[in-house]
């Protein structure tokens, strides 16, 4: 049996007219072979924030010339209540030549079809009407397409919204926002998603690079960090069951029990730890550590041929130092590159072509970095590639705007300087026990610059209040950034994950087990959720009670590096209440002041602890 409708055209892309309401999203013609006729099917949508309750529309069929064919058809869809971005009309075949066939005369039968939105009345009593014909849309690129690798892609979304797919791009009085939606010119934030227009049109691929791969680094060095503290965790237990051990046989089956998980653990679990840790330190090139611990773990699995191929790797590497000490770059170049250590030959580049530029030798500069894949070398090369200023400046055309990331540059207002640039002004340290409100104290130690390679540093604490023997501190810095919580989901502080990352991870990295015993668990009830935590947030009544100046937050090195946004110094944190929707949570802005209607809740911001201790 023949199908019922052949397609004969369809809008090759969306069509538009400045000013009108509706977009037509779609349209088809088709042949109806069971009424021997002609029908076209659009599909509208809704742009404008005010309801719809009819729209017209003028369907002109043309020939395989182009020349028109017949009379243009009125037709209207009434009684519709259509919010914006609800698409309608999809359902309804539009009858455009009937079934005697009479524009089948002298072989000019329909073989497309112009439209457009003549009038669309409002809910609200509005009247639009329209004459213009509308033109194509240009079509958005994906991001796939553009930014190539699945990882920038990703962080393209933590930076705006995980329902992101394209570059942004202007067209007509309109912006497509990268979730897709139609915006007017004067709209600032994306009716649908929220995200910032000038934010999505101002980012470089060089900040999505360098964010990405500060991301990726950040991400294995907590995954690291948890196999340590999984590896800590069994080693203490080991250590308990020995105690256990010299009291006797009081709880003999409880020992038993014990004993062997210990001894699971000694046997499976401890070593595939230590061995994982041997196999980060040699992907650091901690040659002799890894060594060490490769040589310790026997004949478990492979570790033997693991330990002689470190110390092989060490003696190749310290030969390769050799030659770079001599200057004999080509030499250790080809060593390093043999054992794996591609990480030092870039450093080593970045290094000779930033003494090379600071000794005015471009053309030596750019020889070096040619080919080096690396954030910090296209910043080299993007500045060398930017002509000197002259005496006169030139006068150039407004560039136009574009979907493409290029190097842009950001706003001044918008300019998040570098995370070394961050100074933290210099404060007096008081004693724990004798701290009293606008005091700064130390508690703790924490990871402040995101580099594995350094030390802890000492976490410095602003006390809020003093109630008898016990302080509450929040943390003077933003020590991390992070949303508060994964997906476009509603949620409260009770199930949040960073609730969760709080009182798990960052208890167990920031406090020995001697301060942990110093906190106190807070009863909290968030947004009508109880939980009772030792490490939590303020919520906004709380920020609204304290000096604007308090409540000003500079990132530490570690929070600008995961991608907090940074404004004169000063960064934007996260609050523990939600904001005017459930997908939303309230934060304390840049300049100190609470931010009631708050953001989505994937969006990355500073997180500023806050825990009630002890001070005796």
């Amino acid at each position: 049996m023949a199908e019922r409708y052949t397609s004969v055209f369809r809008l090759p892309a969306e069509l538009y007219s400045p000013g009108c309401p509706v977009i037509v999203a779609a349209g088809a013609l088709l042949r109806d072979n069971l009424h021997d006729r002609y029908v076209v099917q659009l599909k509208l949508r809704n742009i404008d924030p005010g309801v719809i309750r009819s729209v017209t529309v003028e369907i002109a069929p043309r020939d395989a010339s182009d020349r028109p064919v017949g009379t243009p058809v009125l037709r209207s869809w009434v009684d519709l209540n259509a919010p914006r971005d609800t698409v309608f009309a999809d359902r309804t075949a539009v009858p455009i030549a009937d079934r005697e066939g009479r524009l089948r005369l002298a072989d000019r039968v329909p073989a497309a079809f112009s439209v457009r939105v003549t009038e669309t009345v409002f809910r609200d009593g509005r009247l639009w009407k329209g004459s213009t014909w509308p033109q194509p849309l240009p079509v958005q690129k994906s991001l796939d397409r553009v930014l190539g690798d699945a990882e920038t892609v990703r962080q393209y979304q933590l930076r705006f919204s995980p329902m992101g797919r394209n570059l942004p791009l202007k067209a007509a009085d309109l912006w497509l926002c990268s979730c897709g939606a139609a915006n007017h010119e004067d709209e600032e934030v994306c009716f649908r998603c929220g995200q910032s227009r000038d934010g999505q049109f101002t980012i470089t691929r060089a900040e999505l690079e360098e964010a990405r791969d500060s991301r990726l680094a950040l991400a294995e060095q907590r995954r690291e960090e948890l196999l340590e503290l999984q590896e800590q965790t069994l080693l203490e237990t080991e250590a308990k069951a020995k105690r256990i051990r010299r009291i006797g046989l009081a709880a003999a089956l409880g020992l038993l029990l014990l004993t062997a998980g210990i001894l699971l653990g000694r046997t499976y679990l401890v070593p595939t730890l230590r061995y994982r840790s041997a196999e980060r330190l040699l992907s650091k090139y901690e040659y002799a550590q890894a060594e060490e611990k490769f040589a310790a773990l026997g004949d478990y699995r492979d570790s033997a041929q693991r330990a002689e191929e470190a110390r092989e790797k060490g003696e190749r590497s310290r030969e390769a130092a050799e030659l770079l000490e001599k200057k004999d770059f080509d030499g250790a170049y080809a060593i390093l590159r043999e054992i794996g250590e591609t990480g030092t030959v870039t450093e080593s580049l970045l290094s000779r072509a930033q003494e090379a530029l600071n000794m005015g030798d471009k053309e030596l500069a750019e020889e070096l970095l040619a080919g080096v894949d690396d954030a910090r070398a296209k910043k080299l090369l993007e500045a060398l590639a930017t002509p000197a200023p002259t005496g006169e400046p030139e006068a150039t055309a407004e560039p136009e705007a574009t979907a493409e990331p290029e190097a842009t540059a950001q706003p001044e207002e918008q300019a998040a300087p570098a995370a070394e640039e961050l100074e933290l002004p210099e404060i007096e340290i008081t004693r724990l026990s004798a701290a009293q409100p606008g005091d700064c104290v130390t508690f703790g130690t924490f990871d402040m610059d995101g580099d594995p390679d350094t030390a802890k540093k000492d976490i410095q604490w602003i006390v809020l209040e003093r109630e008898g023997n016990e302080l509450l501190l929040i943390s003077r810095l933003g020590l991390t950034a992070m949303p508060f919580h994964g997906g476009n989901t509603s949620v409260t502080w009770a199930g949040s994950s960073l609730r969760s990352w709080l009182n798990t991870s960052f208890l167990l990295l920031a406090f020995t087990a001697e301060e942990q015993g110093k906190l106190s668990s807070v009863s909290l009830e968030t947004d009508g959720m109880e939980s009772m935590d030792k490490v939590f947030l303020l919520s906004a009544e709380e920020a609204e009670n304290y000096d604007k100046e308090l409540m000003t937050c500079i990132p530490s090195s570690r929070a600008a590096a995961e991608g907090c946004e940074v404004r004169n110094g000063a960064c934007a944190w996260w609050l523990r209440d939600r904001g005017h929707r459930g997908d939303m949570i309230k934060y304390v802005s840049d300049s100190g002041r609470v931010y009631p209607v708050g953001s989505r809740g994937y969006f990355i911001r500073a997180v500023r602890p806050v825990i009630r201790v002890k001070a005796g």
